[in-house]
C-alpha cells in the first residue's frame, strides 16, 4: 500500500500495520540526504476523501513530527527530514509513521504547519539580526581609521584574524550562557 525511498538505499515496502489506519517503518541507515520519498503503491487505493499523513520520530522517542501528506490526487512526495533527526557521524534509528485521515483533517494539519513555518522563519530572521549586530559591535571595537587622504580612505582597517576571534567569542558565550542570542 505504501513505499519509502531514502536516497542511496533500496525502496522499502515493509510498513508494519499497528491498527486499522496506522503504519510504521523503522530504519537505521546512514542518511546521504535530508530527504525522503513516500508513495502510494495504488494497491489498494485510498478511500475517497482520504489521504495519508506522514510523521517521523527517533526510535527511542514518542514525539512524532509532521512531514506532510500523500493522497490519491498526490500519490507521492519528497519530504524534508528534520535536522534534529539527521546525524552524519552515526546512523540514528528513525521511525516513519503513516496514518489514513480525512482530507479536512489533513488541511487543518497543513495550515498549522504553515503557521509554524512562519514562526520559525521569524525566529531565524531575529537570530540573524542578533548575530549580525553582535558581529558589527565586535568589529567596531577593533576598527582603526586609515590616515586621512591616504589609501583606504573611507574604510575601516581590521586585523586579519578578527573573524576567528569573533567566532571563538560567540562559541564561548553560547557555552557559558544558554540565553545568549535568545
Amino acid at each position: 500500500m505504501f513505499g519509502c525511498v531514502l536516497p542511496g538505499h533500496p525502496p522499502q515496502l515493509g510498513f508494519q500495520q499497528i491498527d486499522a489506519r496506522k503504519w510504521t517503518l523503522g530504519f537505521c541507515v546512514p542518511l546521504q540526504s535530508d530527504r525522503i520519498v513516500l508513495f502510494l503503491t495504488g494497491q489498494p487505493p485510498l478511500p475517497p476523501g482520504h489521504g495519508v499523513t506522514i510523521f517521523m520520530s527517533k526510535a527511542n522517542e514518542s514525539l512524532f513530527e509532521y512531514l506532510g501528506h500523500i493522497s490519491n490526487e498526490k500519490p507521492s512526495g519528497l519530504f524534508t527530514i528534520p535536522m534534529a533527526f539527521v546525524n552524519n557521524i552515526s546512523p540514528v534509528p528513525l521511525i516513519v509513521g503513516l496514518s489514513i485521515e480525512t482530507l479536512p483533517h489533513i488541511q487543518n494539519l497543513e495550515s498549522g504547519q504553515e503557521q509554524k513555518k512562519v514562526q520559525v522563519m521569524t525566529q531565524k530572521a531575529e537570530l540573524a539580526r542578533q548575530i549580525g549586530q553582535d558581529l558589527f559591535n565586535y568589529l567596531q571595537s577593533f576598527a582603526q581609521a586609515p590616515p586621512p587622504g591616504g589609501p583606504g580612505h573611507g574604510h575601516i582597517l581590521l586585523p586579519q584574524d578578527v573573524f576567528d576571534k569573533w567566532l571563538k567569542r560567540v562559541f564561548h558565550k553560547i557555552e557559558v550562557d544558554a540565553r545568549f542570542l535568545s
